[in-house]
C-alpha cells in the first residue's frame, strides 16, 4: 500500500496498527494545535493523579499529533522521520515527572550507549541505554532504586567487564522488581522488554507487563560470549524499579 517500507517497518516495530499508521501518513505538515494548546494539554496530563486515571489510548494519540506538529520540517525530509518517530512517539506528550523519592534516573547515574535500532537489517533509529556495571552481593549483581523513562533501558554487567561470560546453552536469570505505587504505574501492569546485549545488538526474551512483586526471568544463551541483560521501558511515564539483579 506504501512506497516507504521503512515507515511500514518501523510503525511495525512499535506495535501500531495499519490502521494508526494510515491516519499518522495522513496528517501534513500544518500545525495541528498551538504552543498555548500544546502546553496545556502537558499541563493537564501533569496535574491528573495517578496516571493510571489516563487512557493510554489518548495518551498516545496525542502523542502522533504532537510529534507530527513539532516535526513539521522532517515529515518533508523522508527518512529522517524514521529515526524521530521511532525515538519519539509515544514518549513525546508524556511529562515523565519525578521518580520515587530516594530512586534515582538511570540517565543521571549511567554511563549512555547509544544502540543501534535495526529492522530487517536496516537501522532506524536508536535505543537510548544507560549501562551499569555492578558489584556482587551474596552472588547477584543487583541495581537499586533506579528510574528510566519510555524507551530507555538499562544495562548491567559485571563491575568494568564487557558483560557477563557465558557459554552456548547457559541460564543466567534476572529479578526485576517494579514499584507500582498508584503515582507512579498503571495498575493493570507496566510494559517492559527484558532481554540481552552482544556484539552490539540487542535481542528480545521477553515483552509484556510487569504488575507489583518480584518476578524472575530465565535467559538462555545462544552462543558463547559476553553478554549485558538489559530492561527497556515501554510505557508512557518513567518506570520505577526497587531492584533488579542479574544472577
Amino acid at each position: 500500500m506504501f512506497d516507504n517500507e521503512l515507515y511500514i517497518k518501523t510503525f511495525s516495530k512499535l506495535k501500531a496498527s495499519e490502521d494508526t499508521f494510515v491516519e499518522v501518513m495522513k496528517m501534513t505538515t500544518e500545525s495541528k494545535l498551538s504552543v498555548n494548546e500544546l502546553d496545556k494539554l502537558d499541563t493537564d496530563f501533569d496535574q491528573q493523579a495517578p496516571r493510571r486515571t489516563i487512557k493510554r489510548g489518548a495518551v498516545i494519540a496525542a502523542a502522533v499529533v504532537m510529534t507530527l506538529t513539532l516535526a513539521t520540517t522532517v515529515l518533508a525530509r523522508g527518512e529522517e522521520i524514521i529515526t524521530y518517530l521511532g525515538n519519539n512517539v509515544w514518549g513525546m506528550a508524556v511529562s515523565e515527572g519525578y521518580p520515587v523519592k530516594g530512586y534515582a534516573l538511570a540517565r543521571e547515574t549511567g554511563e549512555f550507549l547509544a544502540i543501534d535500532w535495526v529492522v530487517d537489517g536496516e537501522t532506524i533509529g536508536i535505543h537510548k541505554g544507560y549501562m551499569f556495571g555492578t558489584d556482587i552481593t551474596d552472588g547477584k549483581y543487583t541495581l537499586q532504586n533506579i528510574a528510566f523513562g519510555n524507551g530507555e533501558m538499562i544495562l548491567i554487567k559485571p563491575g568494568d567487564t564487557n558483560g557477563f561470560s557465558l557459554k552456548a546453552g547457559e541460564n543466567i536469570s534476572i529479578y526485576a522488581e517494579l514499584n507500582t505505587s498508584p503515582r507512579y504505574a498503571d495498575n493493570a501492569g507496566e510494559l517492559t522488554e527484558v532481554g540481552y546485549y552482544i556484539d552490539g545488538e540487542v535481542y528480545e526474551a521477553f515483552t509484556g507487563k510487569l504488575a507489583s512483586g518480584g518476578v524472575v526471568f530465565s535467559i538462555v544463551a545462544p552462543c558463547d560470549g559476553e553478554f549485558m541483560i538489559f530492561l527497556k521501558n515501554c510505557c508512557a511515564g518513567l518506570q520505577n524499579y526497587a531492584e533488579i539483579s542479574v544472577y
